[in-house]
């Protein structure tokens, strides 16, 4: 998994924080690190100088293989609560795609309708009465 992270002008972009937060990252998505092939954390202070309540900014995007960009927003008082809400948020996001997409039927990084997995059903059915010797195995399938 590539891990890039990125700040504003107001945020000390540290060696120090890159390696943190690429650490939480890895950790975080580990088991889900087979599907994810990249991931995106942006830091922004919305205030700047003048400080202020949750004001800093983390957009936490995730690229998993076979499907769109995922993102989630988090506000926070520090750079490390605001990470740590974007993971969470993302846990929630991520669970929730990964759970649709099993619905639908994702093989292989593409969705397949439920319409064509009964029609792949249907066709295996065909195939198998057909091999046992079963006359008019389409008819009977339909």
């Amino acid at each position: 998994m590539d891990i890039q992270v990125r700040h504003g002008h107001h945020i000390e972009g540290s060696a120090r924080l890159i390696s943190h937060v690429e650490g939480r990252i890895t950790d975080e998505f580990s088991r889900s690190s087979d599907k994810i092939t990249h991931a995106e954390v942006h830091f922004k202070d919305e205030n700047a100088h003048k400080g202020g309540d949750d004001d800093i900014h983390c957009v936490l995007e995730i690229r998993v293989a076979g499907m769109k960009p995922l993102a989630v927003n988090a506000y926070a008082g520090n750079l490390d609560q605001s990470l740590e809400h974007a993971i969470d948020k993302m846990h929630k996001l991520l669970e929730h795609s990964f759970a649709k997409a099993g619905k639908s039927g994702v093989v292989r990084g593409r969705d397949k309708s439920v319409k064509a997995q009964l029609i792949d059903e249907m066709l295996d059915e065909q195939q198998e009465l057909e091999a046992r010797g079963v006359d008019n195995a389409e008819q009977i399938v339909r």
